[in-house]
């Protein structure tokens, strides 16, 4: 059995200035290789983020991602 609240996997992503993630670097695993492979393919999947009204993205992000537990 799983215990979700602790499953987080958190990634550095860098973007290009049309917030297209360029890299995915994983900082903290969440110890389940098939979520952090899965939380991967949501962030490229994501790709291009929404740029904020006023300026470009951010050159640099963290991401936390956490299952969520409808139990």
């Amino acid at each position: 059995q799983c215990d979700w609240s602790s499953d987080v996997c958190s990634s550095d992503l860098k973007l290009s200035p049309k917030g297209e993630v360029q890299t995915i670097r994983l900082i903290q695993t969440s110890g389940i290789k098939n979520w952090d492979l899965s939380a991967a393919r949501a962030i490229e999947k994501s790709s291009p983020l929404p740029l904020p009204e006023e300026g470009g993205p951010p050159e640099e992000i963290e991401v936390l991602l956490q299952p969520k537990d409808d139990g």
